[in-house]
């Protein structure tokens, strides 16, 4: 079962935090946030797990964005957030 992260602020503006469930707090989450046509538009990695990463989106233009976390190899969850 899939959990969505949390994205704080929605809609976002210069930065947006990530706030996602892990069971395993040892492992690297990655996190991808692809456009409405699939395209990457950014990736990271969290190497020391707190549940949460500030991203910096001023390198995304307006528009709804899909992030996706992963650990392991293995979805952790999906949401939906706005940049105005």
């Amino acid at each position: 079962m899939l959990i969505a992260p949390t994205t704080l602020p929605n809609p976002a503006g210069d930065y947006l935090v990530v706030e996602y469930p892990m069971e395993d707090e040892e492992l690297p989450a990655t996190i991808k946030v692809v456009d409405n046509s699939g395209f990457l538009r950014l990736q990271t990695t969290v190497q020391h797990q707190t549940g949460s990463a500030v991203l910096d989106t001023r390198i995304l233009g307006a528009g709804t964005y899909i992030c996706h976390v992963s650990a392991n190899g293995k979805m952790v969850g999906v949401t939906k957030f706005v940049i105005f």
